[in-house]
């Protein structure tokens, strides 16, 4: 069975994702830096604490620019279950 959730620490760096996610669940707010299917990055500002996030096609958190903490990212199957 595929998984449907991680949890994602970047202080052991780049996280990469061992399915594309859907979303994610930030349980301290901050920045989120990521990277999709294609190698585009993006920082997603400002989130608040406790707050769920879609960002498809999400394959990498990166360390540098990433400052939430508590972080779970989802898969498909994850968000819709």
């Amino acid at each position: 069975m595929a998984k449907s959730f991680e949890n994602i620490d970047v202080s052991l760096g780049d996280q990469n994702l061992s399915f594309t996610a859907q979303a994610f669940w930030v349980g301290t707010g901050g920045d989120l830096a990521v990277e999709d299917t294609e190698g585009n990055q993006a920082i997603i500002k400002n989130i608040d604490n406790g707050m769920f996030v879609p960002a498809a096609g999400v394959v990498k958190v990166l360390q540098s620019g990433t400052t939430a903490t508590n972080v779970i990212a989802f898969s498909k199957q994850g968000v819709t279950e």
